[in-house]
Formats: structure tokens, C-alpha cells, sequence
């Protein structure tokens, strides 16, 4: 007897791939998290025109791009898109009708709709066109004093133009803020001029990008007050590289309740807190004096009395260690609003890096040399603390100090409480004086120490 024959239908698998949404699942629409670059290289012209043009080629990073059906820059479809894979386009960016600051969103179209617009998408076409019966104009820029802030922490921007502004028809200089590429605002202006700065701040953590920008204001030659804008119709003026500013509130390393202490060659000593590193097999030109943390990532800077910032951990803003001092640095303290720093010498000179300057001894002729310094939480000022005791304020509200009384041994260093309605100054036997809410909890007075104590900081932890 012969058995049934089994007949098996064999297919060939499918080249590539076609993506269904499950049943049941609902329709993710593509987001835009990158576009990068995200500003293609400055056009240079000798005629007026009311368009830029775009041939870079830009990466748009993000997720649900596949099915991609359309990539606009603006209102503009760009060319040469390519579907890299589900989080990955690449595409060139095509000529734009010229706005205020030349800025505008990168959105993906699929079936299940069109990104959302935000600061993350933006890309901006710099230019600088002749005006027409005006005199020629270079490129214009705009820097920022720092690229981070914490929310209510302010960063200087400042917008430069090579030829003074005010003799021809462009309508002075401006800083525009683009982060709504549909909605422009200026936040500073002048007529006439090369330069105009700007503080900026924001209370919530955001980020946000801003332009230099010729013929963004309405009526030549009055001011241009904030967020007044002229829509350009021939745009004969120019737009700079964007600057892009972020406030983020930081993620507090969890409080330890331990210290470090730091030798004058650098090196680090810590208990209960951690090593992230040391100056100790490094040549110094100046021995180390101070030291600070950063409370955003919990690392630290150290400070040479030649004013030489080292970093570990800590973003870095600047140093005097190129500089000729008066006097040399003796301390350093971090600006808890900004997270910069300012540097203390000896004379009482402040230098403020990332963080405000609010005044200093510098011209004062002092009875003693200043030793430490110590910033108010509360305020964002600080004090010095001189080897009598005397304390100098500066924005910061005066407790008392030792200045009238005899003692022992000198002042050497100081830190404030928590809140900033207080301070401790610590003495080189030991020896604590309190002031404010500061509580006295001991001192090594007392005691029979076999070296000096140099210095002091307050435990976050208990205060």
C-alpha cells in the first residue's frame, strides 16, 4: 500500500522588512531628539537676497523614523533623505526663505504623523549680506560667558560686529533668542555701535539657543526695545553661528557626611568621600592653597597660589595661572547659584569665574592679610575673613567677627552654615568662634597639636 504524499510548499524569505504596528497599539509618531550639525557654514554675499541656501549634509537623530514620507527644514522639504534605520536620518539641507535669526525646526512625517517641534530639532543657516547703498559688512558673532547654568544662574552673551552699525541703514545690532523658531524675541540692542551684551537667566532648567543678528529691530536709529522685530523682506544684513545655553538643575551626589583634606603638593585625602583624583605626581609651579566642591557632581577643584585651577570632576571656568598678581591666591570658593567659582588673594582681590563679582578689598588697605573666603548660599555673595578675624561682606550679611578681640593664635579659614545666616572661623591652634546661627560644637583650643591647622569646612550632612 502506498502511503498519501505530503506535499510542503517552501517560500523564499522576504528581502527587507515591512514594520506593522501590533494590534491593539497605538500609532507612535517619529520624534526628533539631534540634529547634527546644527547649523550649516556662513554665506557670504555682495547682493541683498531674500533666500540662503542650504547643501549640508546633517545627521537627525531621534526614534519612529521608519516609514519616513516627508523631511522639511521649515517649511522646505530637504533633499537626499535617507532612512538610516528606525533612529537614524541622514539629509541635506535645502535653501530657506531668510526670518529673524535664520533658525528653524527639523521635523519628520511618517504615516503616524509629524514630530513635535522643540529647542532639540533647530538648525540655523548663518549669512551676511551687503546691504544694499550700505557700507559692506564681515560676519557678526556671539559668545556666551558659559554654555551652563543652574536654574537662576545668569550667563553674559555678547554680540560683536567688525564695523560700527549705526552709519548705515541696518537697523542696529541685536541678540535674538530663537529657541521658537516661529517667534523670535530680541533681548538686547543697540542703534549704533559693535557691541552689545546681555545677561540671561532662566528660573527652570530649559535650554535655549540665541543669534546676533543685523536688521532685527524696527525703526532706525531708536532703541529697539525687547522683543520688537522687523520682519525682513530683503534680509541685507547678516545672522551669526547660533549659542546655545543650558540651565539644568544637577543631580545631587548623595551626602556623605565625610571631607577631604588636600596637601600643598595636591595631594587628596579623603574619608567617607570619594577619590576622583590628586595633583600629588604632578610638577606644581605654585603649591596648592584651597580647594572647593562642586556640589552639582560632587567632584572638586583645587587652586595654587599662583591661581592655577585643577579640576576633578568639576567643570572648569578659567584660572589666573597665566596672570601677574599683586598678591598671591590664598583660597577659593564655589558660587552655589552659578556653579563657578571666584578666587580670593591675599589683598583681598577677587577674580569670578562663572560667577558674579561682588566686590573685594583690592583697593583697601588692610590691617591684616586676608586667609580664606566663604560663600552665601542664600545670597550667592561670600565673605573674606582676614588673619585678625575681620570680616569684609559682600553681599553677604555680617555676623560679627574677631577683628577688636586678642588672640591666641590667627585666623585661617572660615565656612558658612548651610543656610547662610551663619559662619564659623576657625583659628591655626584650633581654637572655634561662631557667629549667626553657626552652633559651637568644639574646638581643638585646648589641645596640644603637633602642626598648625590650616583650614576648615562645614559637613553638609549635619551642619
Amino acid at each position: 500500500m502506498v502511503g498519501a504524499l505530503a506535499v510542503v510548499i517552501l517560500t523564499a524569505p522576504a528581502l527587507g522588512f515591512l514594520a506593522t504596528t501590533p494590534a491593539g497599539a497605538a500609532a507612535v509618531a517619529p520624534v526628533v531628539t539631534a540634529v547634527s550639525p546644527s547649523s550649516g557654514s556662513t554665506v557670504t554675499s555682495s547682493t541683498a537676497s531674500t533666500t540662503t541656501p542650504g547643501g549640508t549634509a546633517v545627521t537627525i537623530t531621534g526614534s519612529n523614523f521608519t516609514g519616513e514620507t516627508a523631511v522639511h527644514f521649515g517649511t522646505a522639504p530637504a533633499t537626499g533623505v535617507t532612512v538610516v534605520s528606525d533612529t537614524t536620518i541622514t539629509a541635506t539641507s535645502p535653501t530657506i526663505t531668510n526670518s529673524i535669526g535664520n533658525t528653524v525646526d527639523v521635523t519628520v512625517t511618517t504615516p503616524q504623523g509629524t514630530s513635535a517641534t522643540s529647542v532639540n530639532d533647530e538648525f540655523t543657516y548663518p549669512y551676511n549680506y551687503t546691504s544694499a547703498s550700505a557700507y559692506p559688512e564681515a560676519s557678526i558673532s556671539l559668545s556666551a560667558s558659559s554654555s551652563s547654568a543652574l536654574p537662576g544662574g545668569s550667563v553674559t552673551l555678547t554680540a560683536t560686529a567688525p564695523t560700527n552699525v549705526g552709519p548705515s541703514p541696518d537697523y542696529g545690532l541685536s541678540i535674538v533668542d530663537v529657541t521658537d523658531a516661529a517667534a523670535p524675541v530680541a533681548v538686547a540692542h543697540i542703534p549704533t555701535g559693535t557691541t552689545v551684551s546681555a545677561s540671561v537667566s532662566e528660573t527652570a532648567a530649559q535650554t535655549r539657543r540665541y543669534v546676533a543678528a543685523f536688521d532685527a529691530c524696527t525703526v532706525y536709529p531708536a532703541s529697539c526695545p525687547p522683543g520688537a522685530l522687523e520682519t525682513p523682506i530683503a534680509n541685507d544684513g547678516g545672522v551669526s553661528t547660533p549659542v546655545t545655553v543650558t540651565w539644568s538643575t544637577p543631580t545631587t551626589p548623595p551626602a556623605t557626611g565625610g571631607y577631604r583634606l588636600v596637601a600643598s603638593d595636591g595631594g587628596i585625602f579623603t574619608f567617607d568621600a570619594p577619590y576622583y583624583g590628586s595633583t600629588g605626581a604632578m610638577h606644581l609651579n605654585a603649591p596648592i592653597v584651597g580647594m572647593a566642591a562642586d556640589p552639582a557632581t560632587g567632584g572638586y577643584w583645587l587652586v595654587a597660589s599662583d591661581g592655577g585651577i585643577f579640576t576633578f570632576d568639576a567643570p572648569y571656568y578659567g584660572s589666573t595661572g597665566a596672570m601677574h598678581l599683586n598678591a598671591p591666591i590664598v583660597g577659593m570658593a564655589e558660587d552655589p547659584k552659578t556653579g563657578g567659582y571666584w578666587l580670593v588673594a591675599s589683598d583681598g582681590g577677587i577674580f569670578s569665574f562663572n560667577a558674579p563679582f561682588q566686590g573685594s578689598t583690592g583697593a583697601i588697605h588692610l590691617n591684616k592679610p586676608i586667609v580664606g573666603m566663604a560663600a552665601d548660599p542664600a545670597t550667592g555673595g561670600y565673605w573674606l575673613v582676614a588673619s585678625d578675624g575681620g570680616i569684609f561682606s559682600f553681599n553677604a550679611p555680617y555676623q560679627g567677627s574677631t577683628g577688636a578681640m586678642t588672640l591666641n593664635a590667627p585666623i585661617v579659614g572660615m565656612a558658612a552654615t548651610a543656610d547662610g545666616k551663619g559662619y564659623w572661623l576657625v583659628a591655626s591652634d584650633g581654637g572655634i568662634f561662631n557667629y549667626g546661627d553657626a552652633g559651637y560644637d568644639g574646638s581643638t583650643g585646648a589641645i596640644h597639636l603637633n602642626e598648625p591647622i590650616v583650614g576648615m569646612a562645614a559637613d553638609p550632612a549635619t551642619g
